[in-house]
């Protein structure tokens, strides 16, 4: 067989493979390129033929690098992010991240941690992101880039905030702020202005969050970003209602309120109304409170946002106290239950930490394995090419070479061990004796606070109030706070 009838039989089946329309202009493209271009060439071939099904057809036909394998993976997991499909990222991403390790390639690595943090960030799990991102961060600083540096701590900071960690929060986005301000970027630098706010406020230092937030309003007014601006009039909002300065949190409340009218972001506007309601309940004004709250809730649900929930239940089930207790008790019921979830998620994050633990432990250990094969495989490619070298030349003679493919058989994680609460066997409510503490335990309870705000009103730690809580549940026979506010109301009848 000659060498041109043995062309004609690969453009052939080349052909046959890429029906789709671009890879094969793509592939002409790669076949006349040489060295970087080549390489260029056959990324987008690569991440063409993967976005349309095809990489199982083209992959054998191309002398695959392993920077191109690695990068083809990634783009399928970037591919995935850009289309809103969680459920693709996290595959594809750990496959590419397996090469860069073993390609010592910190760019990919750090690309391919932040795609798995932002990920795991979406569906909740907030410890794998901190994971995630801290290992972006090095990889960032390894490259010195202040571009990606910025990016990572701010990810880093938005994260330990949501886990109540705000001094390790405030850590990273003042090194976040510091090179932005080297950077001349005022979009971004606003971005983290904003964080640095909202972290301060956390820590109950409203007088330090305030000029953060107001450079930051300043900066997105001056860059005409009008949905920007918004966001800041409320975080503002929340600096003046601590600050007691109720007049001029209102004020920009309705600004924002203005600005959010008639767009998509239904979450910003329950958080917006959910202020209201707690500036107008403050000021005695019941009738303002139940209307900003009852809308609060109608958008919160539509959006599935359920903190912004939980907090308008709360507001509601204090202003209908009085003039309608039954729907009072109906929004109080749904508050127990929306904070209760809340929980539980936050305790199953926790238990993701190990996880991720795990995970790190996982990719180290395939990423040697990946060092190994590389190795082997540039050596079979060596042999590969004097193989062809001795086709086209003619020569009589073959050797015939078997190549052993190295699978990396990643080990099972270990289940996660799960939270079971202990189910109460006497359900009887005669006879039930409380203690002068029990009894103020339990009737502020059903009236809706944490408790930490128990803890804070009674003057008590926080671990008393879950021990006479706990004793308090076995002595009623309840299992949770939903159903001491039940009996609560049950024996009040």
């Amino acid at each position: 067989m000659n060498r041109t009838l043995l062309t004609w039989m690969f453009l052939g089946l080349v052909n046959l493979c890429c029906q789709a329309e671009g890879i094969s202009l793509l592939y002409r493209q790669y076949l006349t390129q040489q060295g970087k271009a080549q390489v260029e060439t056959g990324n987008m071939l690569l991440a063409d033929a993967y976005q349309q099904g095809l990489i199982d057809s083209i992959g054998p036909f191309l002398t695959l690098t392993d920077e191109m394998e690695a990068w083809v993976h990634y783009s399928s997991a970037s591919w995935a992010w850009e289309q809103g499909d969680l459920n693709h990222i996290a595959e594809p991403a750990k496959k590419a991240l397996v090469f860069a390790i073993a390609l010592e390639n910190p760019s990919l690595q750090g690309d391919c941690y932040h795609l798995l943090g932002a990920e795991a960030q979406m569906k909740g799990n907030v410890y794998q992101a901190i994971e995630y991102f801290e290992k972006c961060y090095e990889a960032d600083k390894q490259l010195n880039d202040p571009d990606r540096m910025s990016s990572s701590l701010n990810n880093l900071a938005g994260n330990y905030l949501s886990t109540d960690q705000a001094d390790q929060a405030e850590t990273y986005i003042l090194k976040a702020i510091e090179l932005e301000r080297t950077m001349n970027r005022p979009e971004k630098l606003a971005i983290r202005l904003g964080m640095a706010s909202d972290i301060y406020l956390k820590q109950g230092k409203p007088l330090a969050s305030l000029p953060y937030i107001t450079e930051a309003y300043e900066l997105d007014s001056i860059g005409n970003r009008p949905m920007k601006m918004a966001v800041r009039l409320s975080q503002r909002a929340s600096v003046y209602e601590a600050l007691k300065r109720n007049d001029d949190a209102r004020r920009c409340l309705l600004q924002a309120l203005t600005i959010f009218a008639g767009t998509t972001n239904v979450r910003s506007t329950a958080i917006c109304y959910n202020q209201l309601g707690n500036l107008a309940l403050a000021e005695g004004k019941n009738y303002q409170a139940e209307e900003y709250f009852t809308h609060a809730v109608e958008l919160s649900r539509s959006c599935q946002d359920r903190l912004a929930e939980s907090k308008a239940c709360k507001g509601l089930s204090v202003v209908l106290r009085d003039k309608h207790p039954a729907r009072a008790l109906d929004y109080l019921m749904r508050y127990s239950e929306l904070t209760d979830t809340i929980f539980s998620e936050k305790m199953a994050q926790k238990l993701s930490q190990f996880k991720a633990k795990y995970d790190n432990a996982e990719e180290k250990h395939q990423a040697e394995l990946m060092r190994q094969s590389i190795k082997h495989q540039r050596t079979l490619l060596v042999l590969a090419a004097i193989f062809l070298v001795c086709i086209v030349l003619g020569g009589s003679g073959f050797y015939v070479y078997s190549k052993r493919k190295h699978t990396v058989i990643p080990v099972a994680p270990a289940p996660a061990p799960t939270l079971e609460k202990p189910v109460v066997q006497d359900d009887t409510h005669e006879g039930i004796h409380l203690t002068r503490r029990e009894k103020e335990i339990a009737s502020l309870c059903c009236e809706g606070l944490q408790d930490k705000e128990i803890a804070a009103r009674l003057n008590i730690s926080e671990r008393t109030v879950g021990t006479h809580k706990l004793n308090i549940f076995k002595k009623c026979g309840v299992n949770n706070t939903v159903e001491l506010v039940r009996l609560y109301y049950k024996m009040e009848d």
